[in-house]
């Protein structure tokens, strides 16, 4: 799931942390040139998904806490193995 919203994230994460639910956060980040590329691979992209862009990379550099994975050069796999290292 991604949440961009803080007040929305503090409603649902929030929450699961004060009913002491193990939260473990990963964000998944790259550079807007790897992100573009990879929108222009879907066929279902929106022109609203393009205007995102800049928000959620400044939203998750400046943010959110958790374990980031920088996906810009690392495959599917990598990734899975980077977040199983992290549990």
């Amino acid at each position: 799931m991604t949440i961009t919203n803080e007040f929305y994230y503090d409603e649902i994460v929030g929450r699961l942390i004060k009913e002491n639910v193990v939260v473990k956060e990963f964000i998944l980040i790259a550079s807007k040139d790897t992100i573009i590329k990879r929108l222009d691979k879907r066929k279902d992209s929106t022109m609203w998904a393009y205007e995102q862009v800049n928000r959620c990379i400044n939203t998750f550099k400046n943010n959110f806490n958790g374990h980031k994975i920088n996906t810009d050069d690392i495959e599917i796999n990598d990734v899975v193995e980077n977040i199983l290292k992290l549990l």
